[in-house]
């Protein structure tokens, strides 16, 4: 909460006393910050404005606007009525409430394999990375991040709902989430081929119990974006 607070504090500064962009800006210009104060001004850039017009506008209106995937602006247009219908506050709350979830499954994934204070050193180094900072902007990373954290802490402790909830979701929030087959894919070959601490081997049917919801829900959130679009 402080590296946040200390973010917000240095854009709002910068934005004070360093030149606006004002070409970049308007190369880029989907909705200005309509009716909110000019200094947000900095906070409404690159793809954020893409998130509020489809907050607004939803799919189908701008082309370019339809390469960003769903779960984020739906996210916002739930959480928009409740501050004044001004989709780039929600947006940053959003953004920024998710984000809490990323040092929290990072901590629990870690302690699936690491004693405490390695877990607790690897969620700190995570979220004092130096691009870490986009955590705290109106976009997906955090919201992709904390998706994809939950995912495979509940998929390596074999919650399979929970798994396939979070594989569901995860493609909603990025295209790269398809690339989660691929662990998947390894950790079913690992069940079936390497013994457990016992000496044992999953079954195929087993393994596939545990596997197989998460690898379909991750290709039907793909379909579903597809549909949207």
């Amino acid at each position: 909460l402080t590296m946040k607070v200390s973010l917000v504090l240095v854009g709002l500064l910068g934005s004070q006393m360093l030149p606006f962009n004002w070409g970049l800006y308007r190369t880029n210009l989907l909705l200005d910050l309509q009716q909110l104060p000019d200094w947000l001004r900095p906070f409404n850039t690159w793809d954020t404005q893409h998130y509020v017009f489809l907050v607004e506008n939803g799919y189908g209106v701008n082309p370019m606007s339809n390469a960003f995937y769903p779960l984020y602006p739906y996210l916002v247009w739930m959480l928009s009525p409740l501050v004044g219908s001004h989709p780039l506050i929600a947006a940053w709350l959003v953004a920024n409430a998710v984000s809490l979830l990323v040092p929290f499954y990072m901590y629990k994934l870690c302690r699936t394999f690491l004693d405490a204070d390695q877990s607790f050193r690897s969620a700190a180094l995570l979220v004092s990375f130096p691009t870490a900072f986009f955590m705290s902007v109106a976009y997906t990373e955090a919201l992709y991040l904390a998706v994809c954290l939950a995912a495979f802490y509940y998929l390596v402790t074999k919650h399979v709902l929970r798994a396939t909830i979070c594989c569901f979701l995860f493609p909603l929030v990025r295209a790269q989430a398809l690339l989660f087959l691929l662990p998947v894919t390894v950790l079913f070959l690992e069940a079936v081929l390497r013994p457990d601490e016992k000496g044992e081997r999953a079954t195929i049917p087993q393994a596939l119990r545990v596997y197989g919801p998460p690898a379909a829900a991750t290709l039907a959130g793909m379909g579903v974006y597809f549909v949207l679009c």
